[in-house]
């Protein structure tokens, strides 16, 4: 039930990788600390691998943000933002410090909320440029 490929160093055995028929998992261990585990059957994921992963690209199916344009879309005016920083120490719909630190993080997810963060501001800026304007012709006007 069992199928396990071992791998040394220097003669002492530093890790194995096996194959558990009964639990259908493939679990791989070095230096007695399991570092990967696939299993399709258990939990709320397919794979765990300890102390992160290093890879040239990541694809997801995540949705970006883009309804932030459209016409009907209601963003928070600033002083509103401005109220709930003060009050809650993190932006609306990011995650605080403390809710990350409990929960983890989906990287799609919150990919799409930074990218609506980046197209909110630019939406600010936008209108903060066209008020510097209106106030600009408005002190030469004066002047």
């Amino acid at each position: 039930t069992k199928l396990q490929l071992r791998f040394q160093v220097g003669g002492s055995t530093k890790g194995e990788l096996h194959y558990d028929k009964t639990t259908d998992q493939v679990v791989m261990v070095h230096d007695g600390t399991q570092i990967l585990r696939l299993d399709k059957n258990g939990g709320n994921y397919w794979m765990e691998v300890e102390h992160g992963i290093r890879t040239g690209r990541v694809q997801t199916d995540a949705s970006l943000a883009d309804y932030v344009f459209a016409d009907d879309y209601k963003r928070v005016q600033l002083v509103d933002l401005e109220i709930f920083i003060k009050k809650n120490k993190h932006l609306p719909n990011v995650p605080s410090a403390q809710e990350v630190a409990k929960n983890g993080i989906d990287v799609a997810k919150m990919d799409a909320t930074l990218l609506q963060q980046i197209e909110e501001l630019w939406l600010h800026v936008i209108d903060l440029k066209k008020e510097n304007q209106i106030l600009k012709s408005e002190l030469s006007k004066l002047k």
